[in-house]
Formats: structure tokens, sequence, C-alpha cells
């Protein structure tokens, strides 16, 4: 009987097969980070958003105190704010107390709303 020597090497199928599972982790891992880049760049236009909100708000403050021609300071803050959003609509309502300032925008096809008081 002869002997038949052990391999010391990987066999073709192994190595098929630890690609085969590398590609499934590393496709997953991929997916994730796609995910958070999608979920930054979501965060960081709502913060514009927000930022972009309260600045109006303090403009109508600025008009109530000193009676500024409030059409020309939306006029620059819309194009100040359409440069920094992708597709706006505003608006806004004051009453006696306080001004609610709700901006929606666009990001790949789902809207967003961001609403400030």
């Amino acid at each position: 009987m002869q002997f038949i020597k052990q391999q010391a090497a990987f066999t073709f199928i192994e190595v098929l097969i630890s690609l085969f599972l590398l590609n499934i982790i590393l496709c997953g891992v991929m997916k994730t980070e796609l995910f958070i880049i999608k979920t930054s760049a979501i965060t960081y236009l709502n913060t514009i958003a927000t930022i972009q909100a309260k600045n109006l708000l303090e403009l109508l403050h600025l008009q109530t105190k000193t009676l500024l021609d409030i059409s020309t300071l939306l006029n620059v803050w819309q194009e100040n704010t359409r440069t920094l959003l992708p597709i706006i609509t505003t608006d806004y309502h004051c009453d006696l107390i306080q001004c609610h300032v709700s901006i929606k925008w666009q990001y790949n096809k789902k809207q967003y709303i961001t609403v400030v008081k």
C-alpha cells in the first residue's frame, strides 16, 4: 500500500469559496458605507435648511423692529437659500407672538420639510 502525502497548500475549490465569502463581506461593507454617505448628506442639507430658516426668523424679527422692506429681504434670502439647498419652497407665518418658517427641499427624489419656530 502506498500512502498519499497530505497537501500543504489550499485546493482551488477552497480558494474559490474563500473569495466568494470575502466578496459577500465586502459588498455588505460597501452597502453600509453608501448608507452612511447618503445619511450624512441628508443631515448636512437638513442643517443648512435649519440655519437658513433661523436666518429668515432673524430677518423677520429685524423687519418688525426697523420696518425695513420685507420683500427685498425675502428675495435676497431666497436667492441665497436656493444656492445652498436643492429645489426648495419656503413658507412663513407670523402672528403677534411668534413666527413659523417651513422649508421644503428635495434630495434623491424624496422631499423633506424643515420647520423652525
